[in-house]
C-alpha cells in the first residue's frame, strides 16, 4: 500500500491514485444511472440572518425548490467537490475549508433528466453546510439548472411539507447545529 494523504479530516487519497474520469456520452452515462448508485454533494447555503438558499431547478430528478448541488468525481473530497459544484451553480468562488459535513442522505428518483427519464435513478447526498457573507451573496449568479434563487427561513422550510421532505430534514439539521453551536457557528448567541 502507498503511502496515504488526509485531505479535509475525512478524504484519504492514497499516493499514486490518479482520476480517470472523463465525460460519458448519454447513452452510456444512462447505462451507468441504471446500474450505479450516484454520490451527490448538496450544499446549504446559509447567510448571516440565518436563512437558508434554494433554488428553484428546471429539470429532473427534481424540478422543484432545493438546495445547491451535484455528482461528485473521482478523486475529489467532500469539501473539494462542494467548492466546484457551488462555483459552477452559483458562480462563487468558495475555498473547500469552509464547508463543514451537515447530514447524508438517499433518495430513489422516479424520474431523471437523461433518457429514458421513467428510469429513474438513485444519488447518495453528502449535505455541506457554508456560511455565506454578505458581500458574498451579492455575487450569487445561478446557472441554467435553477429558474430563481431565494432566501427562505430555516423555521418555514421545516413547517413547509409542501417541500421535498429531505429538505425539512435539512433545515432541522441546519436549526440543531445553529443552537448547539451558535456562538461558534454564528458568532453570536441565539
Amino acid at each position: 500500500m502507498g503511502t496515504i494523504n488526509i485531505r479535509h479530516q475525512d478524504h484519504f487519497h492514497e499516493e499514486g491514485f490518479i482520476s480517470h474520469s472523463k465525460f460519458l456520452s448519454d447513452e452510456d452515462y444512462a447505462k451507468v444511472l441504471d446500474n450505479v448508485v450516484i454520490t451527490c454533494v448538496d450544499i446549504c447555503v446559509v447567510n448571516m440572518e440565518g436563512k437558508i438558499l434554494l433554488g428553484k431547478r428546471t429539470w429532473y430528478p427534481l424540478p422543484d425548490w432545493f438546495i445547491i448541488g451535484g455528482r461528485m468525481k473521482t478523486g475529489e473530497s467532500f469539501n473539494e467537490a462542494a467548492s466546484r459544484n457551488i462555483k459552477r451553480e452559483l458562480g462563487l468562488n468558495i475555498s473547500p475549508d469552509r464547508f463543514e459535513r451537515l447530514w447524508e442522505y438517499s433518495m430513489a428518483w422516479a424520474k431523471r433528466a437523461q433518457s429514458p427519464q421513467e428510469n429513474g435513478s438513485h444519488t447518495v447526498s453528502i449535505a455541506m453546510l457554508l456560511k455565506l457573507y454578505p458581500h458574498e451573496e451579492m455575487e450569487i449568479k445561478h446557472n441554467e439548472e435553477y429558474e430563481s434563487v431565494k432566501w427562505v427561513q430555516v423555521d418555514e422550510i421545516i413547517n413547509d411539507l409542501s417541500l421535498h421532505p429531505a429538505l425539512n430534514q435539512l433545515a432541522k439539521k441546519v436549526n440543531e447545529k445553529s443552537h448547539h453551536l451558535s456562538e461558534i457557528f454564528w458568532g453570536r448567541a441565539n
